[in-house]
């Protein structure tokens, strides 16, 4: 097995089969995208997001640079593009979500740039300023999650801790910089480990 299709599968496996999808059905709850609007779900992996929006009644479509994540597709929409450069034209879709994508980027601004170019509104999911390894370990102790579900947990918590952790300030800066306001955001995950944000073209 490569690395490529150990990462689609660990992905695949991370979006069915742990908590994480219950996490992305209540994001796409709390985005509230009406039946009919297009969204782009960017870094998809395998599309669980894309799906569930899909049954909703939008039309949506994943994004993910990754060949092997779209091999495991979920979601027949599913389009091999890079975050960079996403095929749509300027304002043609009507929303753009990233779950777990820009937090992981060294440089995030160019892809959250991008994101608004092709959509009217943005909509993330990323690690919250509350996220640390022990609240995470303390999730987890009182969730009773084992295997795979505490270690995804734990990994992210230590991801975070690395690479970014984002509070509503951040976020605002980011989006404005992007030509967009914050309109909402929420907490959500145990004490607030994860935060969602909506950005609105200004």
């Amino acid at each position: 097995m490569t690395d490529l299709e150990h990462d689609a599968t660990y992905f695949l496996e991370l979006q069915t089969k742990t908590g994480w999808g219950r996490t992305l059905a209540k994001f796409a709850e709390w985005c509230a995208i009406p039946a009919g609007s297009v969204a782009l779900d960017v870094g998809s992996g395998p599309g669980l997001l894309a799906k569930l929006l899909a049954e909703s009644g939008v039309r949506a479509y994943g994004v993910d640079v990754d060949a092997g994540m779209i091999a495991q597709r979920l979601h027949a929409g599913m389009i091999h593009a890079d975050t960079l450069r996403l095929p749509f034209g300027d304002g043609t879709a009507d929303y753009a979500l990233a779950s777990n994508v820009l937090y992981l980027m060294t440089e995030p601004q160019p892809a959250l740039n991008e994101m608004a170019r092709a959509a009217k509104r943005v909509a993330l999911l990323n690690p919250s300023e509350l996220m640390t390894m022990q609240a995470a370990t303390e999730l987890a102790d009182a969730a009773g999650l084992e295997g795979l579900a505490r270690d995804t947990m734990l990994n992210y918590a230590g991801r975070a801790e690395r690479l970014a952790r984002w509070d509503e300030d951040d976020l605002r800066r980011m989006l404005a910089a992007a030509g967009m306001a914050l309109e909402r955001t929420a907490l959500t995950v145990g004490s607030g480990l994860v935060r969602l944000a909506m950005g609105v073209r200004e």
